[in-house]
This record gives structure tokens, C-alpha cells and sequence, in this order.
């Protein structure tokens, strides 16, 4: 708790400063501290909660302030995890215009010690959308990594990335196999949003909307194949058997991939 209330005291202090950040000023600042010294707090501090607090004052300075990515992104490579946690998290915020922190946050889904940090990093690309396609080969890598957390992460965010992730396709295919639900939903998920990229999936997908014992799954797997629209006309009797499931849900997704 007196972490927590340390770091809003710092963000209370940053968003009550009357020159937090000024767009026509050739140096803006935020609480009298520009970019380049905000990073030296993030970078030097030994408190980690001035560092967040760091972050804090960098993301309010914004992307299209110079130095501001670069300086979030130092903040990945923080000793602290709740560092890291939060560095990805703001790059996540300042999408899609911080693409200079894309490969940072590649490198943190990849390699990343704390779970957190790699489910943070994953979610954060997927705010990128299309935008993050060169982090597609890390993302799908990350299907398998042992925390549900970023697997879930990852799979999400190959859905918003679209058909530019049309190269994890047999990665997002196997991962319906997975052992968590929630993973299981989002790689459905994903498998939709592929366009017609995604047509190889139908089959599965068809048969995940007959067999998962998850009804989120089912749910997910009609919408997909609802999203594939006419790439998935061989589901149709699939997803017409999914009009008697018991779950409302899963009847309500099949019904409309059906009217789509």
C-alpha cells in the first residue's frame, strides 16, 4: 500500500503541475523535468517507485516528444520487474505512433524473466495493430511460453495485427490445443481475423465449435468462422449443428456467423 500510494502521489504531483506539458514549447516539460532528464531518473534513480514514477511523466510528455520511446524503452531492461511491467505497458499506450519501441518489446516477449512483464510487453504489440508485423515471428514464439498470461497476450495480439500475421497461422492452429481456455479463445480468435489467409483454419475451427468442452472457446470459434465469412462455407453445417448448443452464447455467435 505505501508503494502504491507513493507512486500516486507522484502522479498526482505530475498531473496537477501547471506546465506538465506544453505542445508548443521546443523542450516541453513535465513537473520543470524535460525528456532527457526524466530518463535520467528512470535510467539512475535507486527508487523504483521515482522510476515508474519516470514513466509516468514520459508517457504525459507523449511519443512525438524526442527522446520519449527511446527513454520508455529503456525502462524494459529495468532491474525491476514492476519496472518493466510498467515500461511496456506505457509504450501499449502510446501506440501506434511509438513504433521505435517495437523491437524492445519483441525482445521482452521473447526473453523476459517475469511472466508479467512478457504479458505486458505481448498485450502492448497488440495495441500496434498491423503496425506490429515485424513482431509477429516473437509473438507466435510466445504460443508456447509456459505462463497462460502471454500466451494469451500473444494470441490476442496476432489477432490485431490481422492477415499481416498470416505466418503464425499453423502456430495459432496448434495452440487450440491448448491447455487453457482463454488461450484456446484468443487463438480462435485470431484464426478470424486473418481474412482469407485464415481459410486453412476452418476446419479446426469447426470442429473446436463442435468439441471444446469450454463454451468461451465454442463462442469464440463461431465468430471466427463468422469473420471468415465465405472462406468458411464448408463450416456451415457446423456451425448449424452449434444453433442446439446449451449455451445461449454459443447459439447467439452461430447464428450470426450463419446471417453473415
Amino acid at each position: 500500500m505505501r508503494r502504491f500510494g507513493l507512486v500516486l502521489g507522484i502522479a498526482s504531483l505530475l498531473l496537477l503541475s501547471p506546465r506538465r506539458c506544453s505542445g508548443l514549447a521546443d523542450d516541453p516539460t513535465v513537473k520543470g523535468k524535460t525528456a532527457a532528464e526524466w530518463r535520467q531518473v528512470l535510467e539512475k534513480d535507486p527508487n523504483a517507485d521515482q522510476r515508474r514514477g519516470a514513466l509516468l511523466a514520459l508517457s504525459i510528455l507523449g511519443p512525438k516528444v524526442a527522446g520519449v520511446v527511446r527513454g520508455v524503452s529503456v525502462g524494459l531492461k529495468d532491474a525491476d520487474a514492476s519496472v518493466r511491467e510498467s515500461a511496456a505497458q506505457t509504450l501499449g499506450e502510446m501506440a501506434p505512433e511509438a513504433t521505435d519501441g517495437l523491437k524492445a518489446l519483441a525482445a521482452a516477449v521473447e526473453s523476459d524473466k517475469g511472466d508479467k512483464v512478457r504479458e505486458a510487453a505481448a498485450r502492448a504489440l497488440g495495441r500496434f495493430g498491423p503496425a506490429a508485423k515485424t513482431s509477429v515471428s516473437s509473438l507466435a514464439g510466445a504460443l508456447k511460453d509456459k505462463h497462460a498470461g502471454t500466451r494469451a497476450a500473444a494470441a490476442e495480439a496476432l489477432g490485431k495485427i490481422g492477415p499481416e500475421a498470416r505466418d503464425a497461422l499453423p502456430n495459432l492452429v496448434s495452440t487450440l490445443k491448448d491447455s487453457d481456455r482463454f488461450v484456446r479463445g484468443y487463438a480462435a480468435y485470431a484464426l478470424g481475423q486473418l481474412g482469407a489467409e485464415g481459410r486453412a483454419a476452418v476446419p479446426r475451427l469447426a470442429e473446436i465449435l463442435a468439441k471444446d468442452p469450454a463454451y468461451q472457446v465454442r463462442r469464440s470459434a463461431a465468430a471466427a468462422l463468422g469473420q471468415l465469412r465465405s472462406h468458411a462455407q464448408s463450416a456451415a453445417p457446423a456451425l448449424g449443428e452449434a444453433l442446439k448448443d446449451k449455451q445461449l452464447e454459443v447459439r447467439r455467435a452461430a447464428a450470426e456467423a450463419l446471417g453473415k
